[in-house]
C-alpha cells in the first residue's frame, strides 16, 4: 500500500502579526513481510515561512523617563530586525513501524496477541528557526511501542505502552496502560 498525505497551515498572531506559513507532502508505504507481520515506513518533507512585523513593536531601549507617556516610538530599538522580517526554512521527517498480530480469525476478540514498536526522527535537516539566522532547530527522536495482550478465557484485555522522545536537553518518557473489559463479545 502507498500513502499520500499534504499539510497546510497559516496562522497570523498579535499585533507584530507574526506569521507562520507551512506545507509539506507525506509519504507512505505498508509492507506486509509474512503473514503476521507488516513494516511501514513514511517520509514528510516541506516548506516554512515565518514573518513579524518588527515596526509596531514596542522594545525596551524605547522607554525613557523623560518621555511624555514614557514610551519614544523614534529611538533606536537596539534590534537586528529590519522593516520586513522573515525567514524561509525546510523541514524533513523520517519513520518506520513494526507490527505483530498473532490473532487469528477464529480467536475471540479477547484472545488476541499483537506488538507494534516504532521509530522517528523529526527534524533531520536541523533547520535554522530564528528571525536572526542563528539557532538551529534540534532533531527530535521518538521510540514507541505498545502490546494488546488478550486475558483468554477473559472478557479483558491488557494493553501495555511505552513512549520516549528527545529533542536537544529535553527528554520524555511515558509508561502506560489501558485494561480493556469487553460488556459483550458480538
Amino acid at each position: 500500500y502507498l500513502g499520500l498525505g499534504m499539510f497546510l497551515y497559516k496562522d497570523v498572531a498579535g499585533d507584530s502579526k507574526m506569521g507562520t506559513t507551512q506545507g509539506s507532502l507525506s509519504l507512505s508505504s505498508i509492507i506486509y513481510i509474512g503473514e503476521k507481520q507488516k513494516l511501514s515506513a513514511g517520509l514528510q518533507g516541506g516548506f516554512a515561512q515565518r514573518s513579524i512585523n518588527p515596526t509596531v513593536q514596542k522594545w525596551g531601549n524605547q522607554y525613557c523617563l523623560t518621555c511624555t507617556d514614557g514610551y519614544d516610538s523614534n529611538s533606536a530599538s537596539g534590534e537586528n530586525l529590519t522593516a520586513s522580517s522573515d525567514f524561509n526554512l525546510g523541514d524533513f521527517s523520517g519513520g518506520m513501524l513494526w507490527a505483530y498480530s498473532a490473532s487469528e480469525s477464529t480467536m475471540s476478540s479477547n484472545d488476541q496477541m499483537s506488538f507494534n514498536a516504532g521509530i522517528a526522527f523529526h527534524h533531520i535537516n536541523k533547520p535554522k528557526q530564528d528571525f536572526l539566522n542563528i539557532e538551529k532547530l534540534h532533531s527530535r527522536y521518538v521510540v514507541h511501542a505498545g502490546s494488546y495482550i488478550g486475558v483468554k478465557n477473559f472478557n479483558s484485555a491488557l494493553l501495555p505502552s511505552v513512549f520516549a522522545m528527545q529533542q536537544g536537553a529535553a527528554r520524555e518518557i511515558n509508561f502506560g496502560m489501558l485494561i480493556r473489559y469487553t460488556i459483550q463479545e458480538a
